[in-house]
């Protein structure tokens, strides 16, 4: 009778086999914080959008827009029923909006649990999109200024003009922790810098913006009745 011996791994098969091991995983911890951070990307993305749509509603039933919040009023636009704006760039008012998942300053955050922030067009101090009946009383063919969205700092390329409102997640770093371009975004002026991200020495970029063009806002109005 023949007797079989059992035989091991020879120490180059194991050290073959400790490679592969080592190479998954590897692997795995490169991809990993990758998805995690696209995840929050895409889960900002979302927010941004339903921010968004909470603003058209809001519009839709108040007849106006809300002021921008502060970083102290808890979620609440700044007056209190609109009106003169103590400021036309600052926080998403999540709490006016009647958002949930907001955090416990009830500020409205993205992925990376940073408050998004929102900025209004002023209209050269008439108010009229955070005043009540402001819009209809200004008519439809009332031209106005409004805010602009650029591919670069020198607005060579315009993605959006003429805007009613933008709203700004500052990304994964915070706000304007990488270069100029995500700087202008909180400099307070009309303008701002929206484009892919981008890993550039000294002016790395992972911004994520939504904007609101007067014409969806004023064909939503309309729509309900609000509007002329």
């Amino acid at each position: 009778m023949r007797i079989r011996h059992a035989s091991g791994f020879t120490l180059t098969e194991a050290a073959i086999v400790l490679v592969v091991v080592g190479l998954l995983l590897g692997g795995l911890m490169t991809t990993l914080p990758q998805q995690i951070a696209q995840r929050r990307a895409d889960l900002t993305r979302s927010r941004l959008e339903l921010a968004r749509e909470a603003l058209l509603g809001f519009a839709v039933s108040q007849g106006r827009l809300p002021c921008p919040a502060t970083a102290s009023s808890h979620g609440d636009e700044v007056p209190g029923g609109g009106g003169h704006c103590a400021g036309n760039d600052g926080l998403l008012p999540g709490r006016t909006l009647g958002l949930d998942r907001l955090d416990a300053e009830a500020h409205y955050t993205d992925g990376w649990d940073r408050p998004i922030r929102y900025a209004l067009a002023s209209d050269h101090g008439s108010h009229r999109f955070s005043t009540a009946e402001g819009m209809r009383q200004a008519g439809l063919g009332m031209p106005f200024t409004g805010l602009r969205v650029c591919s670069d700092l020198a607005c060579s390329d315009i993605q959006g003009k003429g805007l009613v409102a933008v709203l700004l997640s500052t990304g994964a770093e915070g706000p304007g922790a990488n270069g100029i371009d995500e700087a202008a975004n909180l400099d307070g002026d009309a303008d701002f810098v929206a484009h892919e991200p981008r890993e550039t020495a000294g002016n790395r970029f992972d911004d994520q913006l939504v904007w609101l063009p007067p014409v969806i806002l004023y064909n939503r109005m309309v729509m309900a009745g609000q509007l002329p």
